[in-house]
This record gives structure tokens, C-alpha cells and sequence, in this order.
């Protein structure tokens, strides 16, 4: 036991004493993946719990500004979907290795739910806190909001908890 206690005190100390920034500057690429536990609401009071799997790929065009792309898997026994689209994230500047941040995304929706196909558009932003575990790999954690917009009146909204990692390089 005391050297369980010993050892995360170590790191702890390491984590607090080090202080790592990300090298978020223009030019370098940034490729994250997160997992999501979300909430999604259909018009009409249809509501699930689904898992989101999303990997991005970005380029920092100025400093701690990313523009990419993102894909994502999402589904839970009906309801299932694909998403593709653009990605812009940026991060505050800090002094230390927290970095609050912003994310803003669209594109091409394409959702199953209860034997039905639906194509459309999608629409979402998101916030969060990424911690630099080393120069080049941060922990990422944050909620997100998204909009899918179908033919007709449909629309179907989601909240996610997210995190993840991300890796510059």
C-alpha cells in the first residue's frame, strides 16, 4: 500500500513541478480520438443513449488555431450513424499544462434508426480542457452539442461527454 501511495505521489509531483506545453504552432498536424457517452433526442420524444467514436486529423494554420477533418461512428442497438465533415478547434493560450478549448464542426449525416435511413446535414460545437501529458500527447475532455437536420421537419440532437487523446507531431 505505501508504495502504491509513494509512486502516485511521484507522479503527481512530476505532472505538477513539469510544466509541458503541446506544440500547437502553425505547421504541425494534430490527430485526435475521442469516445463519447451521449444523450440523443429526436423530434417527437424518441431518446437514446449511444456511444460516439471520433477520429480528426487537423493543421495548425496559426498557432493554437486547427483546421481539419473529422469522421464519426455513433450507435447503440436501433439507432446508428456515420458523420464526415470540417473541424476548426482552438486553444487558449496558458502558462501551464491546461489548455481550455473551443471546437466547432459540420458536414454529411447519415443515420439508421428502427429500419429507416435518413441523409442529412449535421451541425455542433464543443469545450473542453486538454492536459499535456507530454510536448506531443494531451488528454482531452469536454462536451459537445450536435445538430442532425433531416428531409422534412426531423431533427436530431445529441449532448456527448467526451475524451480522449490527441498527439502533435
Amino acid at each position: 500500500m505505501t508504495q502504491k501511495t509513494l509512486l502516485i505521489a511521484l507522479i503527481v509531483s512530476f505532472l505538477s513541478v513539469c510544466s509541458l506545453e503541446a506544440q500547437r504552432t502553425a505547421g504541425r498536424r494534430e490527430v485526435t480520438g475521442t469516445l463519447s457517452l451521449s444523450a440523443v433526442a429526436a423530434e417527437g420524444g424518441i431518446g437514446v443513449f449511444n456511444v460516439l467514436v471520433n477520429p480528426s486529423i487537423g493543421w495548425f494554420v496559426k498557432d493554437n488555431l486547427s483546421v481539419g477533418a473529422t469522421i464519426h461512428y455513433e450507435g447503440t442497438g436501433e439507432l446508428g450513424g456515420l458523420g464526415l465533415g470540417p473541424q476548426v478547434a482552438y486553444y487558449f493560450p496558458s502558462q501551464n499544462n491546461l489548455n481550455f478549448f473551443l471546437n466547432a464542426f459540420g458536414g454529411l449525416q447519415m443515420i439508421h434508426f428502427s429500419g429507416y435511413n435518413f441523409i442529412g446535414g449535421a451541425i455542433g460545437v464543443g469545450a473542453g480542457l486538454s492536459c499535456d501529458i507530454t510536448p506531443r500527447v494531451a488528454w482531452r475532455s469536454g462536451i459537445d452539442y450536435k445538430m442532425g437536420i433531416y428531409s422534412g421537419p426531423s431533427l436530431i440532437h445529441r449532448i456527448g461527454l467526451d475524451m480522449g487523446f490527441s498527439v502533435n507531431f
